[in-house]
């Protein structure tokens, strides 16, 4: 929604406050995402706020240098509109402090998709469907901000994350209803049937 709300916008200063919106989502996902598979893998850390609170921190520090960009230029560098024949195109060079966020971010990312993998391994096979989708779901939006960052242009649109990151929620819908996601979590399969001491 954020990004159509840019595409949409006319002037360089709405569409960089859209702009700035949609990095909401980016620092935030990737937590979200490392605490999901953490908790959805039986691997629920002893001391939830604090682990939180921690993996969150370099995401508001880096969210409070897009807030107050203007005055250093920090995160977003020689921001223009590029005329386009549906939308001007709002374009701007990557920043070091970007690049710093984005290994942090991954890093988050590919731990989340350690705990899932093992998971995957570790699980049933009536279990492994649900585990794909979420898996598939998730690596999608990595690779379309892989090239967003590459700075690899498709469809005139310089970011196709957020399309990707749509598509992605799709296939974690369909793993939700289809396969009955969180019905009965692999996690609560292994703790229930496999300490079972009567056969």
């Amino acid at each position: 929604l954020v990004y159509i709300l840019e595409l949409v916008s006319s002037t360089l200063e709405v569409k960089l406050f859209w702009d700035d919106m949609q990095w909401v989502g980016t620092a935030v996902a990737p937590v979200a995402t490392l605490m999901f598979a953490l908790i959805f893998s039986g691997h629920k850390p002893a001391r939830l706020r604090r682990t939180w609170a921690l993996l969150l921190l370099p995401s508001v520090i880096f969210l409070l240098l897009v807030a107050t960009n203007t005055w250093h230029g920090l995160t977003r560098a020689n921001a223009m509109l590029v005329p386009g024949e549906r939308f001007s195109l709002l374009v701007y060079d990557f920043t070091p402090a970007v690049y710093a966020a984005a290994i942090y971010l991954y890093a988050l990312m590919l731990a989340a998709f350690y705990f899932l993998a093992r998971l995957f391994i570790n699980s049933q096979r009536i279990f492994r469907s649900q585990i794909t989708a979420v898996f598939l779901g998730l690596l999608i939006p990595v690779i379309g901000s892989i090239v967003a960052l590459a700075d690899i242009t498709l469809a005139e649109q310089r970011d196709m994350t957020p399309l990707t990151f749509a598509i992605g929620n799709l296939i974690v819908a369909w793993g939700l209803f289809r396969h009955r996601l969180f019905d009965v979590a692999p996690v609560a399969w292994e703790t229930v049937v496999t300490n079972l001491q009567d056969a």
